[in-house]
């Protein structure tokens, strides 16, 4: 059975200028949790490090639905596809600094179980 784990980096550590390579590490444990990583912060601006708000785990999907909304409840962005990533950007237009609200849904494709996570990230430009 696996068991989920969901990690969040801290905001601070982007101002730190700290930066994760997951393809030398596997998100999945060795004892069958399902690891997910997602970030409290991006800055997309141009440099290569937290440009984007991707979600990275070694689970597979049997289904995938991400939203956010901003401080108004409006949605954003929404992708039913785990390799698109959001930018920062609502149709390519960047939108302002501030906080936006994220809404994850998946199901898992070794058991089925369905976990809905929500949280905040902070756009900075």
């Amino acid at each position: 059975m696996n068991k989920l784990l969901f990690f969040s980096f801290l905001s601070s550590l982007l101002l730190l200028n700290c930066s994760f390579d997951f393809k030398d590490e596997s998100p999945a444990s060795d004892d069958g949790e399902c690891v997910v990583y997602i970030p409290e912060s991006i800055s997309p601006n141009g440099d290569g490090i937290n440009d984007l708000f991707l979600i990275e785990t070694a689970c597979k999907y049997a289904s995938y639905s991400l939203k956010i909304y901003d401080n108004h409840k409006r949605l954003v962005f929404q992708t039913i596809d785990p390799r698109k990533v959001w930018d920062g950007s609502e149709n390519g237009i960047p939108l302002p600094q501030g906080h936006y609200s994220w809404v994850l849904q998946f199901k898992i494709a070794d058991n089925g179980s369905t976990v809905q996570e929500k949280g905040a990230i902070a756009l900075i430009r």
